[in-house]
């Protein structure tokens, strides 16, 4: 059992490590994470409301697991006891990165607008 547990959570941080290659890497996470926070101000305050509810499930799952004393590897075994928490923000950023990119084109015809109403 502990065997084919391990190969999954090998497959899936190899597929978070080769989804960060292809989506350029730091830079893009980066990105993300800073149009994953505006995104997050802009809903909370009304303006935004293209979140779907898988999104936000996968949030609070993700936030759950983040804030759960119970991890697939300890945190306390230093250095790889943050590698499950990592696979699962890749998996996280990955699986919502659609709503990501539709909130990029939401918020870039927002700003268009206002320059063009000037």
């Amino acid at each position: 059992m502990a065997g084919r547990n391990s190969g999954t959570f090998g497959r899936v941080l190899h597929a978070t490590g080769r989804h960060a290659r292809r989506e350029g890497g730091l830079r893009g996470l980066a990105s993300d994470l800073r149009a994953l926070g505006s995104m997050v101000r802009d809903w909370s305050r009304g303006s935004y409301r293209g979140v779907s509810k898988k999104a936000l499930m996968l949030t609070a799952g993700a936030a759950l697991y983040f804030v759960s004393p119970l991890d697939v590897i300890p945190d306390w075994l230093l250095g790889l006891g943050q590698v499950d928490d990592v696979a699962v923000l890749g998996l996280w950023l990955s699986m919502i990165r659609g709503e990501v990119s539709n909130y990029r084109l939401w918020r870039d015809t927002i700003v268009g607008d206002d320059r063009t109403s000037r």
